[in-house]
């Protein structure tokens, strides 16, 4: 069965739709520590995380728990 769905990357960040955040934490205790942190970083560096308040930014969070 053939999708509708078309998936492109672009190098426009105002082209994307999400944003994949390359920020992995190690640290299980102070997880929400470092990824409040790397999102103070992206807000004050990255327009595009305003844009729709992060939500069409996706973290990827893996955990050996």
């Amino acid at each position: 069965m053939e999708s509708d769905l078309l998936v492109q990357l672009t190098p426009d960040p105002s082209d994307a739709h999400l944003y994949l955040v390359p920020a992995f934490g190690t640290n299980m205790f102070a997880l929400l520590d470092y990824y409040m942190h790397a999102v103070a970083a992206i807000d004050a560096a990255h327009p595009f995380w305003a844009r729709r308040g992060g939500a069409d930014h996706v973290f990827l969070i893996t955990s050996d728990r």
